[in-house]
């Protein structure tokens, strides 16, 4: 049953009071038109504040689920329920936004803020609670208003009032989900010390922090973990300034100061104390701030050596990992060699011990490396065996001042079994050309070694990781140093959508009220790394507002992040309207001619290539390097990404696209500008020219040929002029409409285009 069906059900069931009554009646009988008018007007105020009361709980439960899914949440009732049950929550949430309210209903806006007044609540108890016994809403009970109390257009709006007090009151409960009581404690001295830090430097403020310091130096546990402060960390004050009193004192301030103002105490007890306090005092300060993080619950990066710690990462098998499916088949082959490893290699049975994974940067080879190391621990943590495996991060900053290559490897088999990850290999000196042939020889002689060694327990993995592979020495690639390659690409739009529709999952978002194609065709030539952007941005920006998620978030992260449309700030009057009219005339163009791309935006604003973007009609896309900010520009994307196919009519369609706002200032506004449009013009005369070439090379012609072929290509172009001009003198009314709303908005998308057309 749906929860619009449901909530009729039962409105039809609960008493209505008398002043509701008579007006539900009058409506139907006696008020006048006026009467009438006012009455609706009353009710649309109150649904729209109602939806967005809707929306800024749907913000604070996508906040809530993100650090479920982060691990910040420790629920007792487990966190995979508890995330179920706050998407079915975000699904009532939904299903009534979905919901088109009568707008003379009151009945329907009244149980509407009857239901989030005690969602609301539910989620109030269940944040102080760590939602403990949270169950999934059960519409019957959300939807039983308060008792003995007069149901009218007044009592709605006091409701309303009510709700929104407690929907702040909610969010800032909210900004604590997730943290320890030690966490919370040094959030408050942090606040205590701002309000009160006058008076902590004064002889009574010193005094009173020593007597809190006794206290202090009492041993305490942190939640969660078996690490001791206070006594531990007092001591080594002592043995450090050997002054009884100053150091638990010492030790207070730094604690209250804040993390900024440790480094200013401690260099004034190095200008006061003796020399042991400037021998001492790095040590010291790391030991502060080191306490201090853990207080606030800032879990370090831990090292065992040089060693990456792989406790939090994801594993192999995790959904996040979109588009990789085919490496991560590959690299099971390494996870047996470290789970059957005497097996094999009593067999003779071995894989590559060299690993080299190219491909652009941000396409997942780092967490997939990571995700590598953290299955195998889980596997020797399923078979209850106590070994983990070590993963070395080395990269060319770190190979410096006498620290080689060769000790890295020197302690990947001191500590084995164990994966050697070198990002960035073609910066270590082992070049094709321009390398170190010395230090190529030894690496070489190194990954023979590794080879060699049969022992199960010592078995060392090398991962190179690269995105410029042609650079590196050609002997690396065999099957005793690297003879395993892995490609990696920027994703397809089979795994971007793939991609979105698991985030937008994972966090909450309504996927209904997302236009996924027009995202997808958006960010093509986006590597992962891109798309994790758009969606954090997207979620702050919907945070910030007291926002749900919805396109227009997401459109403004592509906006920035992708296309970098910024603003139309220092441009007059006049010319903000010739290249409104540019625009709307090629957009015009575009849908007359039926051109098989689809267009995604269109603005007016100053325009910075981030990304590539093939088909960005840019005005002064070719003089990027003379002005890499231009204003104005429409993008279209094409379906197909893999093969890339422009048959001579397409091809046609595309040259007069490109003429369009020559033309259409010139019927507008009697002329055109000639800097502004010259990209336009020597992109149509180059499709003109590949017309007429027919697929030869124009370098390959005669140049008697060259010549004739300049001429037939500018006539060509004279006469897509021509026919586009006549063609858009019928449509002047439309080009004007699309114009105006280009200088209205920062930018349009198709689906605005869409409705403008049609």
């Amino acid at each position: 049953m749906s929860c619009h069906i449901a909530t009729r059900l039962v409105a039809q069931d609960l008493p209505v009071a008398q002043p509701i009554q008579n007006e539900q009646e009058n409506y139907n009988n006696e008020i006048n038109n006026e009467e009438r008018a006012e009455i609706v007007a009353i009710c649309m105020d109150m649904q729209k504040e109602t939806f967005k009361q809707m929306d800024y709980l749907t913000a604070i439960l996508q906040q809530i689920l993100g650090c479920i899914q982060k691990g910040s949440v420790k629920a007792t009732a487990g966190n995979t329920g508890l995330a179920v049950h706050i998407l079915a929550y975000m699904e009532l949430l939904q299903s009534l936004q979905g919901t088109t309210l009568a707008p003379a209903d009151p009945e329907m806006i009244l149980h509407t803020a009857v239901i989030l007044k005690n969602i609301i609540a539910r989620l109030t108890v269940a944040v102080d609670a760590n939602f403990e016994n949270f169950g999934a809403p059960i519409i019957e009970e959300l939807i039983i208003p308060d008792k003995n109390s007069e149901i009218s257009f007044q009592y709605i709006h006091k409701l309303q009032e009510k709700n929104d007090k407690n929907l702040d009151i909610l969010e800032e409960k909210c900004t604590s989900i997730g943290l320890t009581k030690i966490n919370k404690a040094v959030r408050s001295m942090e606040n205590f010390y701002k309000r009160y830090k006058y008076f902590l430097w004064t002889p009574a403020g010193i005094a009173a922090l020593y007597g809190a310091s006794q206290i202090w130096k009492a041993p305490f546990v942190h939640d969660g973990n078996n690490n001791t402060f206070g006594g531990a960390f007092t001591k080594n004050l002592g043995q450090i300034f050997s002054m009884q009193y100053l150091l638990p004192t010492a030790g207070s301030i730094c604690l209250l100061a804040g993390k900024q103002n440790i480094e200013k105490f401690g260099t004034y007890l190095i200008d006061k104390s003796i020399d042991s306090v400037r021998k001492n005092y790095k040590k010291l300060k790391m030991d502060i701030i080191n306490t201090y993080n853990i207080l606030k619950g800032i879990k370090n990066v831990k090292k065992n050596g040089m060693a990456l710690s792989l406790e939090n990462e994801i594993t192999l098998d995790d959904p996040s990992l979109i588009g990789l499916e085919d490496q991560i088949h590959e690299l099971y082959k390494i996870i047996d060699l470290f789970e059957n490893a005497e097996r094999n290699i009593h067999s003779d049975i071995e894989i590559p011990k060299g690993w080299l994974l190219t491909g652009p940067s941000r396409t997942g080879k780092t967490a997939l490396v990571k995700a590598l190391g953290a299955t195998i621990n889980k596997l020797y943590e399923s078979k209850g065996l106590k070994t983990k495996i070590e993963l070395i991060p080395v990269d060319y900053t770190m190979i410096t001042n006498g620290v080689t290559l060769k000790s890295y490897i020197d302690y990947a088999l001191s500590c084995a079994p164990a994966i050697l990850f070198i990002d960035e290999i073609h910066l270590l000196g082992i070049q094709n050309v321009g390398g170190d042939r010395a230090l190529l020889f030894d690496f070489l002689t190194q990954l023979n070694e590794l080879h060699k060694i049969k022992d199960p327990n010592k078995q060392v993995i090398i991962i190179g990781a690269t995105n410029q592979a042609e650079k590196l020495a050609k002997e690396l690639f065999t099957y005793q140093r690297f003879g395993k390659r892995l490609e990696f690409k920027t994703p397809g739009p089979v795994e971007r959508a793939a991609f979105f529709a698991e985030r937008f999952q994972k966090y909450g978002i309504n996927i209904k009220n997302i236009d996924m194609q027009s995202i997808i065709l958006q960010t093509r030539h986006c590597h992962f790394g891109h798309l994790h952007q758009i969606v954090k941005e997207a979620r702050f920006e919907a945070h910030k507002n007291g926002q749900g998620i919805n396109q227009m978030h997401l459109q403004h992260a592509i906006n920035d992040i992708v296309h970098g449309i910024t603003s139309a700030s220092g441009l007059m009057q006049d010319e903000a309207r010739s290249i409104a009219l540019d625009q709307a005339g090629k957009i015009v163009a575009h849908h007359m001619l039926e051109i098989s791309e689809i267009i995604t935006i269109a603005t007016i604003c100053k325009v910075r290539r981030t990304i590539e973007e093939e088909n960005f009609w840019l005005a002064g896309g070719k003089d990027d390097e003379k002005n890499p900010i231009r204003y104005g520009t429409v993008i279209s994307s094409s379906l197909r990404e893999a093969v890339t196919q422009s048959d001579a009519g397409e091809l046609e369609k595309l040259c007069k696209r490109n003429l369009a706002g020559i033309a259409t200032q010139k019927l507008m506004l009697g002329s055109y500008s000639i800097d502004y449009c010259a990209p336009d013009y020597r992109t149509a005369f180059e499709i003109a020219q590949k017309i007429l070439l027919k697929g030869q090379k124009l370098k390959e012609l005669p140049t008697a040929a060259q010549s004739k072929l300049f001429e037939q290509a500018q006539a060509l172009v004279d006469r897509y002029e021509q026919e586009i001009t006549d063609l858009l003198k019928n449509h002047s009314d439309l080009i004007k409409k699309i114009a105006e709303e280009l200088l209205k908005r920062p930018f349009i998308t198709g689906a605005d285009i869409k409705k403008l057309i049609e």
